[in-house]
């Protein structure tokens, strides 16, 4: 599905290299966790795969096309983005139906009817309580009311009605309390069964439990992979230690 081949990409100061010869493919359904220092280029990453980068030498694909040549509107199509911070992720002064259908009809054609019919209404509902958190009855709130957390799902819930195929998540518990950020991952991994998905993390714990591999930046490049069953003997201490090398 995607398909990343000695993939070169210089800073803007040309003092060094943000990637140098970066290789990996990446399965469709795939759920992939991505750790590595400060500065490695893990957003970066990200950016490159959904085609926000492009001044790069190598080749990047999804699905066989370049990512230098995709267009906005195929980009809306192929990514949905989440990033660490839910109040960017989600807009404040609007109830969460209003949230949930801008994601709904991203992509869509304008003008489609049934904005706030039971269908859909009905429809939001049913995604929401698969959270289990209450969420379905807080349909008519303002955004701005949840907490941190609520809103964070809110922002996975969204990302799935985009009906993106594959989904990028930057640190997307790194603003959350711990017990607060357990339990959205454990939500997250829930309604993002059979997802394609790259989440970014910085929490060492949550690298080792969740997704289907592990992947490790470094200089520029994969330094390390581990599959589901490589990682789950890991500990903390020892993917701490690992981030140290290069």
């Amino acid at each position: 599905m995607i398909k990343i081949s000695n993939v070169c990409l210089k800073a803007h100061t040309d003092d060094y290299s943000i990637f140098h010869n970066l290789t990996i493919d990446i399965m469709e359904n795939e759920f992939i966790m991505i750790v590595g220092r400060n500065g490695v280029g893990k957003s970066s990453f990200l950016r490159l795969i959904n085609g926000e980068i492009k001044n790069f030498t190598g080749c990047a694909t999804v699905d066989g096309h370049s990512v230098k040549s995709m267009h906005s509107s195929q980009r809306k199509k192929l990514f949905s983005y989440v990033t660490q911070y839910p109040d960017s992720n989600t807009v404040s002064d609007m109830t969460v139906f209003e949230n949930l259908n801008l994601a709904y009809m991203q992509g869509k054609r304008r003008g489609m009817r049934l904005y706030n019919t039971k269908e859909r209404r009905s429809f939001f509902m049913e995604k929401l309580k698969e959270l289990d958190i209450g969420l379905e009855r807080k349909l008519n709130q303002f955004v701005a009311t949840l907490s941190g957390g609520q809103r964070q799902l809110l922002s996975v819930v969204m990302s799935l009605l985009s009906e993106s195929k594959i989904l990028l998540m930057d640190e997307i518990t790194s603003a959350l309390d711990p017990k607060t950020s357990d339990n959205v991952m454990k939500l997250t991994r829930k309604i993002l069964r059979g997802k394609t998905v790259l989440m970014i993390t910085h929490d060492m714990h949550h690298a080792i439990e969740y997704g289907d591999r592990l992947i490790i930046l470094n200089d520029g490049s994969v330094m390390h992979q581990f599959k589901e069953k490589e990682k789950s003997s890991l500990k903390p201490l020892e993917l701490i230690k690992l981030l140290g090398e290069g």
